[in-house]
């Protein structure tokens, strides 16, 4: 089973609003991961501060950052959460469901910025129940050099004609709308995992009868 938390905050499902399905008046918790990411880090919370439906909180959680990742989160006003050290990305995403005050959590990667209609557009996805989480597809940034070019080929699989919304085999959370009920159903991200950590968690919601699912209409800029 999944170990419990070092460090880490108390679960409290009574202080979490857990409506199952969006309305026009749905509240969005949002959390970024964090670790050595100063340069990109801004960029990241103004993507989330961007939203077209604007979301009710934005915090985000470092890892036990050695640079001005911190510093620089804090003059933009968002709250940090610090882990104990560098404990990984389970122990640093189960923290960011935790912490979350709203059923429906947007997680988006320090790397990465989401586009401003990301929530808006996958929100009604989650009209079907069955629905876990909703993730986007990952694009480089333009122009690009010739590492970019290489990155979107290979990494982000960029000429690849993805199908419609749908649902996946598998969990990834560099840009994610989550519902947290049924995360924290199934326990949570693990956090004794400094990788895979998603790809766990989405084999544990989907043997327990949830959807994943991908949207390539959602775009996550690299």
């Amino acid at each position: 089973g999944t170990p419990p938390p070092q460090n880490r905050i108390q679960t409290m499902n009574s202080k979490s609003e857990t409506s199952a399905r969006p309305t026009g008046e749905t509240k969005v918790s949002g959390f970024i991961p964090c670790f050595n990411n100063a340069s990109t880090i801004l960029e990241s919370i103004e993507g989330m501060r961007s939203q077209s439906l604007p979301l009710k909180e934005i915090y985000v959680i470092d890892d036990g950052s050695s640079d001005d990742s911190v510093a620089r989160v804090r003059k933009a006003g968002i709250e940090v959460l610090e882990n104990n050290g560098n404990l990984g990305r389970g122990a640093t995403r189960r923290t960011g469901i935790e912490r979350a005050n709203y059923n429906f959590v947007l997680c988006c990667d320090a790397t990465n910025c989401l586009e401003p209609d990301f929530l808006k557009k996958a929100l009604p996805h989650f009209e079907n129940n069955q629905i876990a989480s909703v993730s986007g597809r990952i694009v480089g940034r333009k122009p690009k050099t010739s590492t970019d070019r290489w990155r979107g080929r290979h990494l982000f699989k960029e000429e690849v004609d993805f199908p419609e919304a749908g649902p996946d085999i598998m969990l990834i959370t560099y840009g994610t709308l989550m519902k947290r009920s049924a995360v924290l159903e199934v326990g949570n991200f693990n956090a004794s995992l400094r990788h895979t950590e998603d790809g766990d968690l989405g084999d544990r919601l989907l043997a327990a009868g949830h959807e994943i699912w991908g949207d390539p209409d959602l775009a996550v800029t690299s």
